[in-house]
């Protein structure tokens, strides 16, 4: 029976490797915009932007640009619905610690946004939705949206919902809430439970005649992480029982991340002039902006009895001996001004302008444990945007520094060319110079200092294109970047400088095929680095075949198909759960292994669900773990399943 199954198996990656030549494109290309301008924040704000518009009557937007609304929806089955994994609902991975709410970091190469003080801790960034991201909507009707995936036992489930309503007097409500729970242990490795809960509450409030708008957000980001650091050795096959993750031997035994932010955030704009004038012109409006946020941050590594893994501490063989056990603690309150000047107007062919200049002040109070200090943060920013016809956009903005990090830059512009039949041509150039984060200048556990960093700013140029196709559903693109001073970690988990520059060169494709009710989508990352301090696979490679089609006299919309995701051979990073961040190695290769996963989805009106089982190639390869991150297989194999009901009433 079990070479059957492995015939079975062998024949699905066979149909699937003779599509990849066999189907020919139609149809179009997604209407999405070029690369995105921004850090990691400003591109899962871009990733929601890609989502296909239904026709519910919803229009979404964020306190910091209410004009910029989209129409919305999320009833639609698309490529996101069955990854539920937010690390996979991207146009290219994130790669991950192997569990379901573990730490991750990109797949391709992207450069940071960085401006003012960086704490430097991301590595849970994809979980939380952060006070500048909470969604608020223009709506007629109450609008409710919910999802509950269950992850192959009780204990392991995400939870998600969206609720948004007018009230009187101009007054609207939205809340997005997401709770996902790895608390069980039949189907993870030891040591390894997560729950990563994110919510974020808004009032918005505007004025009868339209001028006034005033947004109040509340944002509580919370990450608690049991930290095992990884497999010591893989799980061994107990005679007469199934293969069991619990049966694998980890590092550390007690080690645990606790993350806590919490965010009050007031957004306020006055709009003046605007309008058209007798001979329908649009006069030219005038925009006031002012925020002020208020962030309370805590950050926690602790491991309440180091010397049971003296082996993974003993680097640091004078903190063993702490009758409290070994704990790394930040706590970061800020409090931010941001002032917005602006102009703008739209012209009768379709043309638009658009200028803006701001100053943002920060002060931070910082509790490193035991050092106490404040930093002042002063930015000056700009923003130019010019649409001299529909077909046509040039933007740009930049920032500087004025007080603590006095001298900061960034500099970024971008130019799209739209030809609405033939597809766009995106051009960007980036140039920026910003200072190490706290975690590479200064760091304390259990209060002793381990470093102590006077690195020189890192200078970064990047140069990129991005051709879109539509007649044949077809996106190119191609990066350049040049880093000097480049801050990393080493195989022994210390912050270096680089002293030499660092090239990456990156090439992406995207390509959508379809024949009749077959699809076979493909995202494909070539890079490379100069040097051996950024390591990433060389090739990332994501494909979806699948049939999609309507059943029941077409009352249901069904999915049906394959998801394969590889990459060749690598050095992958390893997590370092003491200092929160992935460092380099030399002890484990991530080898190729094509991740396979089957999934059926269906939808009915504005219901859908979705069965899914993912590592189907363990039918072929039981003997053989998939690594993203060096020592952190990727979870067991299993059956998921997914609900999302959407109501407007």
């Amino acid at each position: 029976m079990k070479l059957l199954w492995k015939y079975g198996a062998l024949a699905i990656f066979a149909v699937f490797a003779t599509a990849l030549f066999a189907q020919r494109p139609t149809g179009t290309v997604p209407t999405t915009g070029g690369p995105t301008f921004g850090g990691p924040a400003q591109a899962n704000k871009e990733q929601k932007q890609d989502e296909v518009p239904d026709t519910v009557g919803l229009h979404l937007f964020y306190a910091d640009r209410p004009e910029w609304e989209r129409p919305y929806s999320d009833s639609l089955l698309d490529n996101y619905f069955h990854q539920y994994d937010p690390a996979r609902r991207r146009k290219i991975d994130l790669l991950t610690t192997g569990n379901l709410g573990g730490a991750t970091r990109y797949a391709a190469y992207e450069p940071v946004f960085r401006r003012a003080l960086d704490i430097g801790f991301h590595q849970y960034d994809v979980y939380h939705i952060p006070a500048a991201e909470a969604p608020f909507y223009r709506l007629q009707k109450a609008y409710t949206n919910l999802a509950y995936y269950l992850q192959g036992e009780q204990a392991d489930s995400y939870l998600t919902g969206q609720f948004a309503r007018n009230f009187a007097k101009g007054t609207h409500f939205s809340i997005d809430y997401k709770r996902l729970s790895q608390i069980g242990n039949q189907n993870q490795y030891p040591q390894q439970h997560s729950r990563q809960t994110a919510l974020t509450a808004g009032l918005w409030t505007r004025s009868e005649n339209g001028r006034y708008n005033g947004f109040l957000v509340f944002a509580s980001n919370t990450s608690e992480q049991e930290d095992n650091g990884g497999l010591l050795q893989e799980p061994e096959q107990i005679p007469n029982r199934p293969l069991s993750p619990a049966n694998a031997a980890i590092f550390l035994s007690d080690a645990q991340t606790r993350y806590s932010l919490r965010e009050l955030s007031y957004t306020q704009h006055w709009r003046l002039g605007g309008g058209t004038d007798s001979t329908g012109q649009t006069r030219r409006a005038f925009p006031f902006m002012h925020r002020i946020t208020w962030l309370d941050g805590q950050y926690k590594f602790f491991d309440r009895d180091p010397a049971l893994d003296t082996a993974f501490y003993s680097r640091f063989p004078h903190l063993l001996t702490d009758e409290r056990g070994l704990r790394y603690f930040v706590r970061h309150r800020k409090l931010e001004n941001t002032v917005q000047l602006a102009t703008s107007r739209k012209g009768r062919q379709g043309g638009s302008d658009l200028l803006e200049a701001a100053l943002i002040h920060t002060l931070n109070w910082l509790r490193l444990e035991p050092v106490d200090t404040v930093v002042n943060n002063l930015f000056l920013t700009g923003r130019m945007v010019v649409n001299p016809r529909p077909v046509l956009r040039f933007e740009a903005q930049a920032h500087l520094g004025l007080l603590g990090n006095a001298g900061d830059y960034r500099v970024q512009a971008g130019l799209t060319l739209d030809l609405p039949k033939t597809g766009s041509l995106y051009l960007q150039f980036l140039n920026q110079f910003y200072s190490p984060t706290l975690v590479q200048h200064r760091f304390f556990i259990s209060q002793r200092e381990v470093w102590n960093n006077a690195f020189a700013k890192t200078l970064e140029t990047g140069l990129s294109a991005t051709l879109r196709v539509k007649p044949t559903r077809t996106e190119v693109s191609g990066a350049y970047y040049l880093i000097n001073n480049l801050v990393y970690f080493d195989t022994l988990a210390m912050p270096r400088q680089t002293g030499v520059p660092v090239s990456v060169l990156q090439l992406t494709l995207h390509q959508n095929l379809s024949l009749w009710k077959f699809h076979l989508d493909n995202a494909v990352v070539f890079q490379t680095s100069s040097e051996p301090v950024i390591r990433l696979p060389q090739i990332f490679s994501k494909h979806s075949l699948y049939y999609e089609g309507r059943w029941f006299k077409k009352a249901l919309q069904v999915r049906i198909g394959f998801d394969v995701r590889y990459n060749t051979p690598w050095m992958a990073d390893y997590y370092n759960p003491v200092i929160g961040q992935f460092h380099l190695q030399q002890r484990q290769e991530a080898a190729f292994y094509p991740a396979t996963d089957w999934f059926i989805s269906m939808r009915r009106g504005t219901f859908r669900a979705y069965v899914k089982w993912e590592g189907l190639e363990r039918l072929l390869f039981d003997d053989r773990y998939y690594y993203q991150s060096a020592f952190y297989a990727l979870r067991f194999p299993g059956v998921r399943v997914g609900l999302k009901w959407q109501l407007s009433d």
